[in-house]
């Protein structure tokens, strides 16, 4: 299966919001868990442009996700998920 994406919009952060990454990545996750509960499954997700790093201090150095970081992205995420208000 091809996206079609083109290269100018071939950026990080075009890339985590095209909606052809989004389908894709649902239908993927749908495949994947389709032999678990429905209350298991992925309902809502967020695609990042860049991943997390030790070098930006979004990471601890075992590689776990630092709190504040945590909660930031949580009010971040809500704002870009469909049918979620942030408080």
């Amino acid at each position: 299966m091809a996206l079609d994406i083109t290269a100018e919009s071939a950026d990080r952060e075009n890339l985590a919001r095209h909606p052809a990454v989004m389908s894709l990545l649902q239908r993927r996750i749908e495949v994947a868990l389709s032999q678990v509960a429905n209350w298991e499954r992925v309902k809502k997700f967020v695609v990042l442009s860049q991943p997390f790093s030790v070098a930006n201090d979004e990471l601890t150095v075992s590689l776990k996700l630092r709190r504040t970081l945590d909660d930031a992205l949580q009010r971040i995420a809500g704002d870009q998920l469909p049918g979620h208000a942030t408080p």
